[in-house]
């Protein structure tokens, strides 16, 4: 790792030492989480932030859709990465003359090289590529922290349990389609595994060569709070609270909710006094005031309305950056789930 330069700093000198905060590691692997909880407690500091999420629809970098499109159809858009350099320019003359702190959580390494790597590009050509971003960016002092899983076979187990079910099959059919499968004698899981493995090794032989302060942070264990410790101490900021506050009332919103349009469902549940989204994994909701939620992890608003006769809310509105976000969902039970 390597002392940032000295100079002058603005505002933001008194929180920390950089105005990009780069977050990266394999899925599953806490991306999401731990920006939203950095967000947080930079914004508890007094400090500015901006966290994009890896699917929000105002990105800066990367539009979520093209990287989505490769993915399933195997059709590489080339332009994507011509114009990334272009676009990490752009960002970094929006903020460098403010004093604010940009958090990108995938855009570093994940959107970009899995694509590269799977499309048959050489160790060379991204390293150059990962570069020319690398050096664009300076002016804004970045630092990255790598959320990272040295075991394949975890790092997959970890993925897989995170996403669902559907996850490990999508990631063959990935491989599938791509030059990188159909390079390689092998198929099924043992082809992620081999792939997964690839990644991380082109990965490290990055982190080792940027021209930017880097922290790998080995997350095996799962000890979220060891893992927010070092993240702090590598950011030189003061220790980080990650707890949620309980709820009042918690059984006031849960249930289960539809959504007008799509008939998608929502369920919220209440755990030791804490509400918590349901999903292949469940995410708590942190109060941000009586009726307003976010969701950890995921950078949405949540705002209950229309509370009956007995205080029992009917309506959830939704506001974020996400594609095909619905607004409004009602909700069809007051059956509340429990753990």
């Amino acid at each position: 790792n390597r002392n940032p330069a000295n100079g002058h700093y603005g505002q933001s000198e008194r929180f920390i030492m950089t105005q990009c905060v780069l977050l990266d590691g394999l899925p599953g692997s806490g991306k999401s989480t731990t920006a939203h909880l950095l967000s947080r407690h930079l914004q508890a500091q007094g400090a500015t932030t901006n966290w994009f999420f890896e699917h929000d629809t105002s990105h800066p970098i990367f539009e979520h859709e093209r990287i989505i499109h490769y993915m399933t159809t195997g059709d590489f858009d080339a332009s994507l990465f011509d114009e990334a350099p272009k676009k990490w320019r752009a960002m970094c003359d929006t903020w460098a003359e403010t004093d604010d702190i940009t958090i990108l959580e995938s855009s570093f390494f994940q959107s970009p090289i899995h694509v590269l790597l799977l499309n048959g590009t050489g160790r060379q050509e991204i390293m150059s590529y990962v570069m020319s971003c690398a050096v664009v960016i300076e002016p804004l002092r970045p630092r990255l922290v790598y959320l990272g899983l040295p075991d394949p076979a975890i790092a997959l187990e970890r993925a897989c349990t995170c996403r669902g079910d559907w996850f490990a099959p999508f990631l063959e059919q990935v491989l599938e389609r791509s030059e990188w499968g159909r390079t390689s004698p092998l198929d099924g899981q043992e082809a992620v595994l081999a792939y997964f493995a690839d990644y991380i090794q082109t990965v490290d032989e990055l982190v080792a060569r940027l021209p930017f302060p880097t922290c790998v942070i080995d997350i095996s264990d799962g000890n979220h709070e060891r893992i927010n410790q070092l993240l702090c101490q590598f950011l030189e900021l003061p220790a980080m609270d990650s707890s949620i506050p309980p709820t009042h009332s918690p059984e006031r919103f849960a249930g289960r909710y539809l959504a007008r349009k799509s008939g998608e469902e929502f369920t919220v549940f209440v755990e030791e006094g804490v509400l918590r989204a349901h999903g292949p994994s469940s995410a708590a909701m942190i109060p941000l005031s009586g009726t307003v939620f976010e969701i950890l992890g995921l950078n949405v608003r949540i705002t209950f309305d229309e509370p009956d006769d007995e205080g029992i809310y009917q309506l959830v509105r939704f506001e974020g950056n996400l594609p095909d976000l619905e607004a409004e969902w009602q909700r069809i039970t007051d059956d509340a789930v429990r753990t």
